[in-house]
């Protein structure tokens, strides 16, 4: 099963691929860091396994953005694990995850 794990900070947001083997068990496809959510100029840093870190520096106005910033790398990047997904069903899946995230904090 594909995971996709997301920390959302006030300005920045972290996050993991795995591959589940078993509970105990994974592989790490890709990770990266999105800061300065917010800012004039933002900077997305995505490593996929086995491939070259990307470094991209672009306008974050807020954390959809930059979640939509992490789904086209992760896509674009190729990671074998994603040929088979589309954007639309790793959107839906990472905005169910963030929703819940958000909810789970007390304001």
């Amino acid at each position: 099963m594909i995971i996709l794990v997301l920390n959302c900070g006030s300005s920045s947001l972290k996050y993991q691929l795995l591959d589940m083997k078993n509970d105990d068990v994974y592989d790490l496809l890709a990770k990266g860091l999105v800061e300065r959510i917010g800012l004039e100029v933002g900077c997305l840093k995505h490593q996929a396994a086995g491939k070259e870190k990307l470094v991209r520096e672009m306008p974050i106005q807020d954390h959809t953005v930059g979640i939509q910033a992490v789904l086209d790398a992760l896509l674009t990047r190729n990671t074998d694990a994603l040929a088979r997904l589309t954007t639309s069903r790793l959107w839906d899946t990472a905005w169910c995850m963030a929703e819940r995230s958000f909810s789970a904090v007390p304001l």
